[in-house]
């Protein structure tokens, strides 16, 4: 079996540049937009939160306006939908980020996924809108995440389960792996039919919000989600199988990581950056020294990752509180007083509060162990 995926250098989020980049590249994997005439077309951008579009943590509304007329002209009924973390009024979240007015010009729907219902599907919760569409495009921001690794296709779609659902999710699914285990569960119930990846900025370091602004200058297109993530693992550095979701939806069947992935339209040695960090939390490589394997069950006992309030940076808005599922987030004296303090004991890690920080406000403290493994990876690589 051969995947294929298109990639083109894009460094301008003018709509008239992004739609011919995106046509070009529709036609490359065989994609015809008139197939969509007469049907329901969703697209899903990444609405983390209320981002002003400059700090590249949400889907550009450019990119989302000229996706969304492109579908239009094509004679489908389009729609935008997400729905954010919970944290913030959906309103704001819809306006701040700029979705509002790209859909509406653009001429397509606005469909908060919290206010249409949802259905069960394969055991996951779904927003019903995800449900009654005909085809769902997914568009996510090329960016790193503190849990997952890389946030772009497959875990774009966890925003298809709507409102606090997703943080039930997070406290069910506590693990790393396990957690994404889920994030491929759910991307398999959703099964878009397209995945057009923004990574004319993206995000790099402690994403998904409270990163560092990359200047990338490509977008990534596909059929297939696992296979975008695939190419998406290589320009950012990795092996795909280094990417949990990748290795996890290949070993349940989902998607063959050892296929070959053609990519049409320019290369990856055109498009990778010069470099790209990971999350702190993220560990590249497997370790399979002998020194390190002998010191693997004492290091992993002290492993982690936590997330600290600065003192300084905090606004003391509460948002950090609101997000946590499993409540380790409290006001130590009267709210707005002086900045709420996470529990250690009852933190599970999940870097939700990270995510909804407006002010970057949080920060993810390595361990020593943690440092340690990074810089035996690092090394590793070198030979």
């Amino acid at each position: 079996m051969t995947y294929r995926v298109a990639l083109k250098k894009c460094s301008s989020y003018d709509l008239d540049t992004i739609r011919g980049v995106v046509l070009d590249m529709l036609a490359s994997i065989d994609f015809d937009p008139a197939q969509t005439a007469g049907k329901k077309v969703l697209l899903k951008p990444n609405m983390l939160g209320a981002y002003l579009p400059e700090r590249h943590v949400t889907t550009h509304p450019a990119f989302v306006e000229a996706v969304a007329s492109i579908f239009k002209q094509a004679g489908a009924h389009v729609q935008v939908g997400d729905s954010s973390n919970g944290a913030y009024e959906i309103d704001e979240a819809w306006n701040v980020t700029g979705f509002r007015v790209a859909a509406e010009r653009a001429g397509a729907e606005i469909v908060p996924f919290e206010g249409v219902g949802s259905v069960e599907k394969d055991d996951i919760r779904l927003s019903k809108a995800v449900i009654d569409a005909d085809m769902i495009v997914n568009l996510p921001k090329f960016k790193t995440h503190g849990l997952t690794g890389l946030t772009v296709a497959v875990k774009n779609l966890y925003g298809c389960v709507p409102g606090m659902v997703k943080t039930a999710y997070h406290r069910l699914h506590r693990k790393r792996r396990v957690f994404a285990n889920c994030v491929v569960k759910i991307a398999q119930a959703v099964k878009p039919q397209l995945t057009i990846v923004d990574g004319i900025y993206g995000m790099e370091g402690n994403g998904p919000s409270g990163g560092k602004i990359a200047k990338l200058g490509f977008l990534i297109a596909g059929t297939d989600m696992h296979a975008v993530d695939s190419v998406s693992c290589k320009l950012a550095g990795l092996k795909p199988r280094e990417m949990d979701t990748i290795d996890i939806a290949h070993e349940l069947g989902f998607f063959d990581a050892s296929a070959a992935v053609d990519i049409e339209g320019d290369t990856l040695d055109d498009c990778r950056p010069d470099s790209f960090d990971l999350p702190a939390s993220y560990i590249k490589n497997r370790i399979d020294s002998g020194l390190a394997q002998a010191v693997m069950a004492f290091i992993f006992r002290v492993v982690e990752v936590r997330p600290i309030i600065s003192n300084n940076r905090c606004k003391k808005c509460g948002l950090c509180i609101k997000s946590c599922p499993v409540d380790a987030i409290h006001w130590l004296s009267e709210p707005g007083e002086r900045p709420p303090q996470i529990n250690k004991k009852e933190c599970i890690s999940c870097f939700c509060c990270h995510e909804v920080c407006p002010f970057t406000a949080i920060d993810m403290k390595r361990s020593l162990a943690i440092k340690l493994i990074q810089r035996m990876s690092r090394k590793d690589k070198k030979r």
